[in-house]
């Protein structure tokens, strides 16, 4: 498993992209691919700067674990934080066959996660937000 801290702020995001394309190397992904899944990091990522800490700054960390999981082959990553316990998807996915002035905000991000990846979990254990993807390689 190979693991990043990064601060709560939005700039840390290309670290925490960098991180994982360097774990996906080896595996000579799809341009697709890697497309789905740096969108699924993005919207998780700045999901949890802007909702788990009260404040944007240095001391509040963000933990992404980065694995891979075989049978099948699939890129597994744990994002952790100890800010407010949230479950990102308990809320409704949007309704996205209505007109943008018609649309709630809020929960596109999230929904656009959960549709680039295979597999997605929450929990909250040792007073901390753990939201896992799962997305398969083969």
């Amino acid at each position: 498993m190979k693991q990043i801290i990064v601060c709560n702020n939005k700039q840390q995001l290309y670290d925490v992209l960098d991180f994982v394309k360097k774990d996906l190397d080896p595996y000579k992904v799809s341009k697709k691919f890697q497309f789905q899944l740096e969108l699924s990091i993005e919207e998780i990522f700045v999901n949890i700067v802007n909702h788990a800490y009260e404040t944007h700054d240095n001391e509040k960390k963000i933990l992404i674990n980065s694995y891979i999981e075989t049978d099948p082959l699939k890129i597994v990553l744990e994002f952790l934080d100890e800010g407010t316990p949230y479950n990102p998807l308990k809320n409704n996915d949007p309704d996205i066959s209505l007109p943008l002035e018609e649309r709630t905000i809020g929960g596109l991000g999230i929904y656009l996660a959960k549709r680039n990846v295979d597999s997605i979990e929450y929990k909250y254990k040792d007073k901390k937000n753990i939201l896992t993807i799962k997305k398969n390689l083969e």
